[in-house]
């Protein structure tokens, strides 16, 4: 029951219809100081991940790739931004980059990485284009790109109700590309979009009240 109490918002914003008396309570969605509203943020996160994996145009893969800076470096976030730009300004001159979505983290020791879920072509130069690119955008020499699976959708929230909240309040956590694809909202659809993923929730596993009433 402790994990279910966890969903609760602790700082709801009380409305009251001012024609009928009717009362209703929604989300804060500060997730970065409110535990119910991380899980929240973490499962609204993940379903969108999983539907960059999901959707993919012909021609592209749906590849996880980490992007660490190294410790010496250390760089702000403002800093890590531009550097990210860089990056993907660069690919998609190179037209190596369609649609995308990332998360922004501070590991234990400090530093920043990225997690993310792009869509890109095939790689048939063993990551050569890849590391060069890298490494202009100015990141550091140990990355990771490999074909996506549902296990990375999890992993790039994974720490949203922590890591993401010790970054500047004022700078992006996330985002995602206009384009990037959207789960379905119906539960229904749901189910059968998480089964095409070979997903089958697990007997505790928590997802929003409202969800199952739709």
């Amino acid at each position: 029951m402790a994990d279910a109490v966890t969903w609760q918002c602790s700082k709801p914003f009380n409305l009251t219809c001012t024609e009928h008396g009717h009362e209703m309570a929604i989300r804060c969605k500060r997730w970065r100081s409110c535990r119910g509203c991380a899980l929240w943020k973490q499962w609204q996160l993940t379903t969108r991940f999983l539907a960059g994996i999901a959707a993919v145009p012909d021609g592209k893969l749906p590849m996880f790739f980490t992007l660490t800076f190294p410790a010496a470096l250390a760089p702000s976030e403002e800093e890590a931004h531009a550097r990210w730009r860089t990056l993907y300004r660069a690919m998609r001159d190179l037209d190596y980059l369609g649609e995308f979505g990332w998360v922004l983290q501070r590991q234990k020791n400090g530093t920043l990485h990225y997690h993310g879920i792009a869509h890109m072509p095939w790689s048939d130069d063993d990551l050569g284009l890849w590391r060069h690119l890298i490494a202009y955008s100015g990141f550091g020499p140990q990355q990771q790109l490999v074909v996506a699976k549902p296990t990375h959708a999890r992993y790039c929230c994974r720490y949203i109700s922590t890591r993401l909240a010790a970054l500047a309040s004022c700078k992006r956590a996330y985002s995602f590309t206009p384009g990037y694809p959207k789960p379905p909202e119906r539960r229904d659809e749901m189910e059968e979009f998480l089964a095409t993923l070979g997903i089958v929730p697990e007997r505790c596993d928590w997802v929003p009240s409202w969800w199952l009433r739709v």
